[in-house]
């Protein structure tokens, strides 16, 4: 006796076209066409396999997601999985089935074939809703007779299929063809205040799947923050494209001030006293992974890259690209932070990010930072050799002549031994945009900022916008005090050093500016190692990190 279920309706979808995901499934390749065109799922041992398990009378569901993001719902009793489905028998009342949970709007015609001799028993159910029946017929199948329906020319919206057979039935394949007519869902677009900017591109119909490209219009005194749907941020591209989905969809831009847009992106700084922290700068921090962007990335010329701090400007975010050089000299491979290990000599690509810092001290209207990350990775000073700078004797480890200032400040050091920074230097990459906030302080290089007062091997106090933290600071600020810092994606990179040991896997070391005293350590500076201690590293390591600090004025 044949049995009929009453297949719940869970959704009514028009199908547009179906993607390359399922889920619980793999491999599903639905061919998308011209409109008006048929469409196609496939099911078979390859392609969205729907069982996998060899329990009976065992409810499974699988979905089949379209590119515009809807999805066809299928349910099915089954035995174990091979094929496309194997449908239990009806030996415990209770035959195995296969139907759509999900409206397929306009099916043209379903073929199935299947595996084994025996003549099997089923029933076929299809109808334009999944509670009104427009045709019922049993038949029976075997491997020699595959069934196909055309529906007697009608388009349905659901099937339902049963076996009601004393054996399981293997379904080897299984292909659907339907068409449909193509969607046009209305584009709203708003701006969140119209006296600080204005929309334009959408309040519209769009054909679903097509590409759609809207665009903000900042007012005098405004720039554009973001495009959000309902809270989330979807881009901060001023003219954004996407494809359109298959509904109505409704999107935002938002306008700030001129130095609200500036602190969002770190060009202008922003201090929190009470939490003791700011932002301010930009610097290469972390991996870009996503493959589109990363395409779109390689195939920038120079001519994208902002002359004022060097790095590229794509999509109103900047970012930077690097050959990697990594730290394998202590026989292990560091990390990246977002996952996986910088290979040598491989192009890496990183987003440039408002840096984080925290607040030392305040005086006034000046505040003094030191940032939270390990930035960059530099020698303190290329040679372990002395140098005769106006007739005097410069120690390798003296700071004012060190390659590490240089690079921060952006000095020519050519006449001293170190590299002319003049061009490409760490204040151009951070503050290139607006460094008018940094202030050129005296920098205390005394024997007492070394935490030994007979320090001989400390330099005359210099004059910097930018400078590495000494033993002092490291000692009297709490900020310093920490379990240690792994290197950003950049650093890491860059060559960073990245500890193996268990009390601080994974962390670096950063350079202070003060020097080892005693005649005999001439070569040595100390730093901070990777478990926040103090220790000391010949001048010419290349593996240590920077850490500047700033002293800003609001």
């Amino acid at each position: 006796m044949k049995k009929h279920l009453v297949i719940p309706i869970i959704a009514s979808l028009s199908l547009i076209a179906v993607s390359t995901s399922m889920a619980v499934l793999s491999n599903n390749q639905i061919k998308a066409r011209t409109r008006a065109q048929t469409y196609s799922i496939i099911m078979n041992a390859n392609k969205n396999q729907l069982a996998s398990d060899s329990a009976y009378f065992h409810y499974g569901t699988s979905t089949v997601a379209t590119e515009l993001g809807n999805e066809i719902g299928f349910s099915f009793t089954n035995a174990a999985g091979v094929g496309a489905v194997k449908l239990q028998n009806d030996s415990k009342g209770y035959g195995g089935t296969l139907y759509n949970t999900t409206q397929i709007t306009g099916m043209e015609s379903i073929s199935m074939t299947f595996s084994g001799s025996d003549s099997i028993s089923c029933g076929f159910t299809f109808g334009g809703s999944a509670d009104t029946l427009e045709f019922q017929q049993s038949f029976n199948v075997s491997s020699s007779t595959p069934l196909v329906f055309d529906f007697n020319g009608k388009k349905p919206n659901y099937f339902y299929f049963l076996n009601y057979s004393s054996v399981d039935l293997l379904v080897e394949s299984i292909e659907i063809t339907f068409s449909c007519n193509d969607a046009y869902p209305y584009l709203t677009l708003t701006s969140e205040d119209t006296s600080k900017g204005t929309v334009s591109g959408g309040n519209a119909k769009f054909l679903a799947g097509s590409e759609v490209t809207v665009y903000a219009n900042p007012k005098s005194g405004y720039k554009f923050s973001a495009w959000y749907a309902g809270d989330q941020l979807v881009s901060t591209s001023q003219n954004y494209t996407f494809v359109m989905p298959n509904y109505a969809y409704t999107l935002q831009a938002r306008f700030i001030t001129e130095l609200e847009w500036k602190q969002e992106r770190g060009i202008a700084p922003t201090v929190d006293v009470q939490n003791k922290k700011a932002v301010y700068g930009l610097y290469p921090q972390t991996r870009v992974k996503d493959n589109t962007l990363l395409s779109a990335l390689s195939s920038l010329s120079n001519s994208a890259k902002d002359s004022n701090n060097g790095y590229f400007l794509y999509q109103n975010e900047y970012y930077t690209n690097v050959i990697a050089t990594p730290d394998t000299s202590y026989g292990s491979s560091p990390y990246f932070k977002t996952g996986g290990t910088p290979e040598a000599n491989t192009e890496y690509w990183f987003q440039c990010e408002p840096i984080s810092w925290t607040l030392l001290k305040t005086e006034g209207n000046l505040y003094t930072l030191v940032s939270d990350e390990v930035l960059e990775v530099c020698p303190f000073y290329l040679s372990e050799d002395n140098r005769t700078i106006s007739g005097q004797t410069i120690k390798p480890n003296n700071y004012q002549y060190s390659e590490a200032r240089a690079f921060l400040n952006g000095l020519n050091g050519s006449s001293y031994g170190v590299t002319n920074y003049t061009s490409d230097n760490f204040m151009k990459r951070a503050f290139g945009l607006d460094s008018t906030y940094l202030q050129q302080i005296e920098v205390d290089n005394s024997p007492d900022t070394t935490g030994s007062s007979s320090n001989d091997n400390t330099c005359d106090n210099t004059m910097d916008k930018v400078y590495l933290g000494s033993c002092y600071d490291h000692s009297y600020y709490n900020a310093f005090h920490n379990s240690g810092i792994q290197p950003t994606d950049y650093s890491a990179a860059r060559g960073a050093f990245m500890s193996t040991y268990s009390g601080g896997r994974y962390n670096t070391r950063y350079w202070l500016r003060s020097p080892e005293s005693g005649t005999s350590n001439t070569k040595k500076v100390i730093a901070v190692d990777y478990n926040a201690s103090n220790t000391s590293l010949n001048v010419t390591n290349a593996h240590a990190c920077l850490r500047p600090m700033i002293t800003i004025s609001l």
